[in-house]
This record gives C-alpha cells, structure tokens and sequence, in this order.
C-alpha cells in the first residue's frame, strides 16, 4: 500500500508546473481512487449487524482497538483517522505543510472513544483548506463532484450569538483555524488541469465538453421525473411492438434491431432499424391493418364499444378521420370522460390520435420512397415515437403508475429494469470492484431518483410520518451471507395493503453483478442472511411469527 502511495507523490512531483492547489487536489482524488470506506468497522459500532451469529461478520472489539491504535496506518480499507494519515503522507512527500486535527464530538463504543479526524493543508498563497476524504469517496469512485475538499468546518457547532459572540460548543481540539474555500469553478478548474474529468460528451455548441458524472445524473433523474425512459421500455417489451419490429425487420428478433439498454450519451435511444428501400407496399398495408385490428380489439374489450363498423373499409379508403370519429365517438358514450382524462399518454383517445398519425406518417413513407434523408429520419422518428404511445395500450396495467397507489409490481418492476440498464446487470463492472461502502451510497442516490414518483401513501399500514415516503415504502439494507461473508444488497418493497402476498423482494449480488427476485421469503431471508437493517429485522420476527406452522419453499428466480 505505501509503494501505491509513493507512486502518487513521484507522479505530482513530476509535475514542476502545478500550482500548490492542484497538487493538493491531485493527491486527494488520487488517494479517494485507490482506498474504500471500511464498512464493517462502522457497521459493527453503529450495532447495524442484527443476528444470533453476528460475531462471525462484526469485528470484534480487540480488532477495534486495534484498528483504532494501530501505528500501521496504510490499508486499503479506511476509517477517517487513517485515511487522513494517508493523505498527510503524500502531502509531506510532496512538501506541501499539512497537519490533522481532531474533533472533540466523538462515538463511543464498548470501552473505545472513536473521534473524527480531517487533515488542515496549506495551499497557495499560504491559505488554509479543510479536507475530508471519506464522505467524498463515493462521488470519486464514479467521478463525481466533491463536496469535503476546501470546505466549510465551523469551529464552534452551535449558533448561539450573544452580543457577537459565539458561546456554541467547539467542535474540534487546538486553536482556530483561519481557514478559505474553494468555489465550484476553482475547483473544476483544478480538475481539468489534473484530469479528473476526462468525460467528453457531444454538445454543438462546445465539441471538447468536460463534465462530472453529474450530469448523467442529473439526466436520470429527468428521466425517472417524467418516466419517459421507463415508459419507452415498458412499451416495446410487448408483443403487439415485438410484432411491428419482425414486421420491419425480416423477421429478426426484437434484440437485434432495439437498444436493449439505455445509453445516456445517446439521445434518441429506441428506434426500429427498418429500411424504407427493402419494405414493400403490401408490409406496410399489413403494418397499418395488424395495428387497426389489434388496437380496435384492445379497445373493444376494456371499453366494449361497437365492432359492427367497417374499419378495413375505412382504412383501405384512407378515411383516418372518420376511424378516429367513430372510436373516439363510441369510447365517450362508454367512458368516463374526466377520469379517461387523467390518465395522460394512457389516454385511449390519445392513443387513437396517434393511430391516425402513424397512419398519415406510413402513407409518406409509401409514397415517397427517395425521400431526402434528412426528412426520412424526421418521419421516422416521429414514426417511433406514434409506436411508442400506441404500444403503451398493450403493456399490463400492474407494472404502470396509476392515479392511486403505486402498486409493488410496478415499484418493482421499475427497480429491475432500473439496475439492469443501469448497473448492466449480468456484466461485472467497475462498480463491482468498489467498496461496499462506496457501492452502498450509490445505490441508495439512485433509489431517490428511480422512486421519486412515491409520494406520501395513507393505505400504506403504519405509515410512520416521521420517514420520507419512500423510507414509509422501501426498506433497503446491506445482507451478508452466513457462509461466504460477501455482502449483497436487498430491496423490500412494501405493498399497500396486506393479505396478497405482493410483498415483492430483491436482492441485488454487489461482487457478481446479478438480481434476483421473489414475493416476499422474508422468514427464510434470516436463515441465510445477517441482516443489517433494524425495519428489516422487525418485518422477519412479525412474519415469522404469523407463520410458526407453515412451510415456506424458498428459490430465488435469477434475472439473466
């Protein structure tokens, strides 16, 4: 481990042209690359470890101890005392004045006091900067913004100002530090100097676009704010799209003309890969009768409206406004306006607009085979596009929102396809090789923006107001297996009410990059699993003991 940090001090020493800041950033982000957050020793004196056996997965206080007074500080595996020993090596190494203070708020742990360490460096212009690593570590591991270098850290951790004085609690041992920060800007200044941000997206007005992580983020989380993506994919994962693809494609499977997964550098991520050369009339005259015939069928059965009228007539003459009339006419007198309405692109009348549309778009296609390019990919897209909206009308109601409650299947649902397109699921990645640690608060951002559509719940039994809703509705927690040790992930998802066995589980392998999914095994998940959750421990012993006499078979469905 020292040979590793030795490399990081030859290599900013290399650098004669750095400024001091840049060297100090260099070496944190450096050090954040290479070191994890020791989960284990956080997780053993916050008592998270809840099992009969938890001695076989908890440290024991003499390892502790030991980690706590150890004078062998380099590890890969940090808490905060270690990680700033670390970072103040390289910075020595680098001549750069550093030094590590000590906060007077602390944990205690059996007989063990456990401070807060952070290391006060001096920078350029003999300015003092704050750096925290551990907190950071997970936004470095993916390369993300920071948010402990060069930041705040009030001396005193109280606001308690009386005639302009401070009397609140000191937060941290030895003499005040006249400490500065670094803005945004300074920072990213520095890290496109030392090349942190190597990420080069396509952007028209600026070709060599440097940017954080951030923004694919701050894509998802558009994204799952409008459920466009989800949507998208729910919708060609039905038969009646599969359908339309083989049409398109000479019969190919629907895998080999789709982008299965979401790829957050492309814009348009669906399309069918069909070339207007190679379809004939009478393929698009099928196109337009299948789509005719399956969606008045839909329609019939969910709304029972009349069949006796000629639609093939209709559509053999090119009389699109009088098929949308006549459905549109037909679903009024059956429906409840106001409540169809609300159901936004899940609309029926939307979906027979938008029918017509394809319709309008397949005849411009017939017609005009040398259409310019530019023009081609305008229509198609929108082609796309009218096929996406149409096929939402054939995707099961239980794995879309609804006006109600969200029901466990669509939560769950939405998670699978969640980690799958995000994770790659089935592909072991960098952020398998991560610390848990690491892996752990990652996960637990991307739940806030996949489920940002739970709302507060009132059907939900013993909702507790004092939680957010998703906390109300997802119980997440780190598991370790009995035998192995090695740590998965699980996700409860609660159902609104009771007594169906909707209850859904998944459990998520963090070394082997797989899901796996089941309704509600919780009184066996405690057989195999150290579980690390309080909630989670409370939901086992309940479960259990409403099912002392019953046999319970558990196997897990692997999602590959």
């Amino acid at each position: 481990m020292k040979e590793e940090l030795d490399k990081i001090i030859f290599e900013i020493n290399s650098h004669t042209s750095w400024s001091k800041n840049a060297k100090i950033r260099y070496a944190y982000i450096k050090l954040g690359e290479l070191v994890s957050k020791d989960a284990m020793f956080f997780y053993t004196i916050q008592n998270n470890l809840l099992s009969e056996d938890k001695e076989d997965i908890r440290y024991s206080t003499d390892r502790i101890k030991s980690i706590m007074n150890t004078q062998d500080l380099f590890d890969y595996k940090v808490m905060c005392k270690n990680s700033a020993e670390m970072l103040k090596y390289i910075l020595n190494g680098c001549s750069i004045e550093s030094e590590i203070r000590k906060t007077l708020v602390y944990t205690y742990y059996e007989d063990i006091t456990i401070n807060h360490y952070f290391v006060v460096v001096t920078g350029d212009e003999d300015k003092k900067y704050f750096l925290t690593l551990n907190p950071d570590l997970p936004n470095i591991k993916i390369g993300k913004r920071t948010s402990k270098f060069a930041y705040e850290i009030r001396y005193h951790i109280e606001d308690d100002y009386f005639e302009g004085k401070n009397d609140g609690k000191q937060y941290y041992e030895g003499e005040e530090v006249k400490y500065s920060v670094l803005s945004d800007e300074e920072i990213k200044k520095l890290d496109k100097q030392i090349g942190y941000i190597p990420n080069i997206i396509d952007d028209k007005n600026d070709k060599d676009k440097q940017v954080y992580t951030d923004y694919f983020f701050d894509i998802l989380k558009e994204m799952y704010k409008n459920n466009s993506d989800y949507i998208d994919y729910v919708s060609h994962k039905t038969h009646f799209y599969e359908t339309i693809s083989r049409l398109l494609n000479q019969n190919k499977r629907l895998s080999e003309v789709l982008f299965e997964k979401p790829n957050l550098n492309r814009e348009k991520t669906y399309y069918l890969d069909f070339k207007m050369a190679n379809i004939n009339n009478s393929t698009w005259d099928d196109l337009k009768i299948f789509v005719l015939n399956s969606l008045v069928s839909r329609l019939s059965k969910e709304y029972n409206i009349n069949s006796d009228v000629d639609y093939i007539s209709l559509l053999k003459d090119k009389n699109y406004d009088e098929i949308r009339r006549v459905l549109n006419t037909s679903l009024y007198s059956k429906t409840d306006k106001e409540r169809i309405n609300k159901l936004g692109s899940l609309n029926p009348f939307y979906t027979v607009k938008k029918m017509v549309e394809l319709f309008k778009i397949i005849d411009m296609f017939k017609d005009n085979k040398n259409t310019h390019f530019k023009d081609f990919n305008h229509y198609k897209a929108k082609f796309s596009q009218c096929l996406s909206y149409i096929s939402l009308a054939f995707v099961e109601k239980s794995i879309l929102p609804n006006e109600g409650s969200l029901s466990s299947t669509y939560l769950t649902n939405k998670l699978i396809y969640a980690f799958e397109s995000i994770f790659d699921v089935g592909n072991i990645n960098t952020f398998n090789n991560i610390g848990l640690a690491e892996q752990v608060a990652i996960i637990k951002e991307l739940l806030e923006i996949v489920l940002s559509d739970i709302k507060k719940d009132d059907d939900l039994p013993n909702y507790d107001d004092k939680k957010s809703p998703l906390r109300n509705r997802i119980i997440s927690t780190v598991i370790f297996d009995k035998e192995s040790k090695k740590p998965c992930y699980l996700i409860y998802v609660k159902n609104t009410s009771y007594g169906d066995n909707a209850n859904m589980l998944i459990v998520y392998d963090l070394e082997n990059n797989k899901l796996y999914l089941d309704k509600s095994p919780i009184d066996i998940i405690s057989d195999y699993y150290v579980i690390k959750d309080a909630d989670m421990k409370l939901i086992i012993e309940e479960f259990n003991s409403s099912k002392e006499d019953e046999e319970v078979n558990f196997n897990y469905k692997t999602l590959e």
